[in-house]
């Protein structure tokens, strides 16, 4: 686990151009499962986020198509949204991590 304070800066990148953080599986879970697109971006300390995740899902954002809703966990800090078996992230999880979610109407 990474100290508040240490992760702050690095969870503002993200909050602060609208991202909404998510703090529990419960939360991943209803944001993937809204309509429309939705993208995920699991934020890390390291430099890969920061020079690359980050900046790239933030540049993302500045064009006429955008997802519906942007949604960020942190790896390190926030694992129980990250950690639970049977969720995608847990067979998939290599941080830091881009996702974009389709959820159509059926």
């Amino acid at each position: 686990m990474y100290p508040a304070e240490l992760v702050k800066p690095m969870r503002e990148h993200l909050t602060q151009v609208g991202f909404e953080e998510l703090h529990n599986a419960e939360a991943v879970d209803t944001a993937i499962a809204q309509s429309g697109t939705t993208l995920v971006v699991v934020n890390s300390v390291c430099g890969c986020a920061a020079a690359n995740a980050r900046p790239g899902a933030i540049m993302s954002l500045e064009n006429d198509k955008r997802p519906t809703q942007t949604v960020t966990v942190f790896a390190g800090v926030d694992k129980k949204p990250l950690l639970k078996p049977e969720t995608i992230w847990f067979r998939f999880l290599q941080v830091p991590l881009v996702w974009l979610c389709l959820k159509t109407e059926n």
